[in-house]
């Protein structure tokens, strides 16, 4: 099993820039109080809202701004389109349109682009979803820790699947990129997404010279025990 490094560690941003992602704070409402705006508010029953017109709906730390959004007060469900831009404290997330069960921690997210602070990761995607609180999935997807604007590394993958609570990304049919020149074919691996330690192999380093071309060397991390580790390069 793989665990490539990356630069993916928090703290750690390898051959990336300074962070300058930018997060619309969502309001910290506590319980189950919803709070909504628009420019038109829109109720047959009382149970079907349709809100049109800077809509913004916040709750539970959460925050969703769009042109239109039906909201169903009986179950919690939440449909919003139109320059859609979702938040959470680690999570902004512009969408075409997004479908949330709030009651079921499940979102679903139509060509997402998205940005993630605590692991300094953006990108975007045909297809995304929310499984539960600790994991999400995302197909068609392009994944860097760098700088939006200076993308030194990438990686392109089939299905991306990032699980925050064992601290993990799973990739499938996944091709890394560095300065948009593939170097590496992965049908399966997987990586940090945190600073939890794990062993396998670290990130690819590159190399020029006259005499001998380009060169790639992959080192291992080692993790021996909770207070000593090892990591081994070629010579």
């Amino acid at each position: 099993m793989l665990f490539p490094k990356l630069g993916l560690a928090a703290g750690n941003w390898n051959l990336c820039s300074v962070p300058s992602f930018n997060y619309i704070e969502p309001e910290d409402i506590s319980g189950d109080e919803t709070r909504a705006g628009a420019q038109t508010v829109v109720s047959e029953d009382g149970t079907i809202i349709n809100l049109t017109g800077d809509v913004t709906v916040s709750r539970a730390r959460q925050k969703i701004s769009a042109d239109n959004v039906l909201y169903n007060t009986s179950t919690d469900e939440i449909f919003a389109s139109g320059n859609v831009d979702f938040s959470t404290p680690n999570l902004r997330l512009q969408s075409t349109q997004v479908e949330i069960d709030s009651r079921n921690d499940r979102a679903k997210f139509e060509q997402p682009e998205y940005e993630l602070r605590s692991m300094h990761a953006s990108g975007r995607a045909d297809r995304g979803e929310v499984l539960d609180r600790n994991r999400s999935r995302f197909s068609g997807i392009t994944y860097t820790s760098c700088d939006p604007d200076n993308r030194v590394w990438y990686l392109r993958a089939s299905e991306l699947e990032l699980d925050d609570e064992t601290g993990v990304g799973t990739a499938t049919h996944a091709t890394l990129y560095f300065q948009d020149v593939p170097f590496l074919y992965l049908p399966y691996f997987q990586f940090p997404i945190d600073d939890r330690r794990k062993s396998g192999l670290l990130s690819v380093n590159t190399g020029y010279s006259e005499t001998s071309g380009r060169s790639y060397a992959a080192s291992v991390y080692w993790n021996m025990a909770p207070n000593y580790d090892m990591t081994i390069a070629p010579a």
